[in-house]
Formats: C-alpha cells, sequence, structure tokens
C-alpha cells in the first residue's frame, strides 16, 4: 500500500473504531403477556431513550405464552425495529404461561461475560423510558449493589383507591412475612448485579408476582446493599395483575418463600448450606 492509500484509509479505520458500539454492561428484560398495544407504544420510546443516554445494555422481550398470532406479530415487528436498534435482541418466546418471575429468569440466562447488571421492567409503560435509562447508568456506578425502584406514594392522579389499597395491604404482609425492609418490594424495576443472580439462581421457587420478594429476600439473606430509588410512575390501565386471583396466588407464594427461607436458614445454621 503506498502512502497516498494510507492516508485515505487511515481516518475511515479511526472513524470505524469510533464508531463500534461499547459491550453492553446490562440486560434488560421486559417480560410480556397479552398486551401488545402498551408494547408497542413503550418499546421504540425505550430504545430510542437507551440509545440518546448511551447506555451500553442489551434489551430482550420475553413473551410469556401469549396468543400465536400475537407472538408470530411481536417476532416479525420486533425482528424489524431490531434493524435500527441492534441492542435489541431476539424475541424469546415461551409456549405456555408461566409467570412473571420465570419469563424475567429466561430472559437473564445466557448472557456474555461483559455483562454486570441484570436487570428487568414492566412492559405497560408505567414507568418513563428517561427514567430506566438514567437509573441504569446510575446502577452500572454501583454494580454489586441490588437497585430496587419504588414507586411514589400513591395519589388518587396515580392509582386507583382499589389498587392502593391492595397494593399497601400486600406489602406490609411481605415485609413482615420474609422481613424485607424495602418499602414497595412489588415495584417492577429492579436491577441485580449478574454475581448475586449467579449464587440465588437455583434458589428461586416461585414463577409468578411474587418474585420481587423472593428476589429480595434471598439478597437480603446474603446482605447485599439495597438501594432504593424512587421513580415517576403512572399505574397502567393494561395491567395483567387481577387483585383477587393474582392477589391470593401472591399470599401463597409468600409462604412458599418463607418455609424456602426458614429451611435454608436451619441448613445454614446446622453448617450444610448445600
Amino acid at each position: 500500500m503506498n502512502l497516498s492509500e494510507s492516508a485515505q484509509t487511515a481516518p475511515e479505520a479511526n472513524l470505524n473504531a469510533i464508531a463500534s458500539p461499547q459491550p453492553a454492561r446490562c440486560r434488560l428484560v421486559l417480560p410480556h403477556f397479552q398486551s401488545l398495544p402498551t408494547l408497542k407504544a413503550y418499546l421504540p420510546d425505550l430504545l430510542r431513550s437507551l440509545n440518546s443516554h448511551a447506555v451500553p445494555v442489551e434489551v430482550k422481550i420475553v413473551d410469556d405464552g401469549s396468543s400465536r398470532l400475537m407472538q408470530k406479530w411481536i417476532l416479525s415487528w420486533t425482528k424489524r425495529l431490531s434493524q435500527t436498534h441492534p441492542e435489541l435482541l431476539d424475541t424469546q418466546l415461551l409456549e405456555q404461561n408461566h409467570g412473571k418471575g420465570y419469563a424475567i429468569r429466561q430472559g437473564w440466562n445466557g448472557v456474555s461475560d461483559s455483562i454486570e447488571l441484570l436487570a428487568f421492567v414492566d412492559a405497560d409503560g408505567s414507568i418513563p423510558a428517561d427514567a430506566v435509562s438514567n437509573q441504569l447508568l446510575a446502577a452500572l456506578q454501583e454494580p454489586h449493589h441490588l437497585h430496587c425502584g419504588i414507586r411514589p406514594a400513591p395519589s388518587r392522579a396515580t392509582r386507583s383507591l382499589k389498587r392502593r389499597f391492595m397494593a399497601a395491604c400486600f406489602a406490609t404482609y411481605a415485609r413482615r412475612m420474609l422481613r424485607i425492609e424495602v418499602k414497595d418490594p412489588q415495584c417492577g424495576f429492579k436491577m441485580v448485579p449478574r454475581s448475586l443472580y449467579q449464587q440465588l439462581h437455583r434458589r428461586f421457587k416461585v414463577n409468578r408476582f411474587a418474585f420481587d420478594c423472593e428476589l429480595l429476600a434471598h439478597a437480603a439473606l446474603l446482605n447485599t446493599p439495597i438501594r432504593e430509588v424512587e421513580l415517576p410512575w403512572v399505574e397502567s390501565p393494561t395491567s395483567t395483575v387481577r387483585s383477587i386471583r393474582d392477589g391470593w396466588r401472591m399470599m401463597l407464594d409468600l409462604r412458599r418463600i418463607r418455609r424456602s427461607l426458614q429451611l435454608r436458614n436451619r441448613l445454614r445454621r446446622s453448617g450444610d448450606t448445600h
């Protein structure tokens, strides 16, 4: 190669080196079930925000057993979206509905070595995209802490009276039963050190909405530092939580989690932690 050729190609090589994206340090999972309109509205906005804030993140949608027709449409749509947003990974489709916790764990499996944080955010758009981007960047400054989003004090503007009452009752019950110190254990945005999840992933017993509480309870058992971060939040009218049916399941799951924690404590005191 002569000098003139070298001079022509060097700037292009430097430009490519500058433009090459940095490796992702966080995987953000959005569990989804039968709520296509909110996902269509929220995901593009979230991807634009993550990109504009230069968050080193990869994003994965896990569909938890929606209808075949809906899954087919989501798969096609997200493939088109990934052409302009390479941080969007292939969508994972589950054949059956297992629950939010199960879907999140499936999305957290198989990450690359560069990933330091595992996060999830509800796909209903209750937490604004810019708040997600800002908190991911903040969490990456403390990748050994568990960062837990909490909703602001509920008001008529953000939540119905019924949901405020149910949420307050459940949070109080969960804190007392599992000795969780977090004020709002059910807020749908958490950022977890990958190393912590690797320690805990075999211990999880519940697959549905009580997964948040199980995660926090096991993290507390290991003395993991937990940061509570108040977020802007507005209740989504398309929430898949059903107060009576899911509330009863969550209460039963809390009892199941407590039994698991009690057994682990007994094993630990006896010197057998396996």
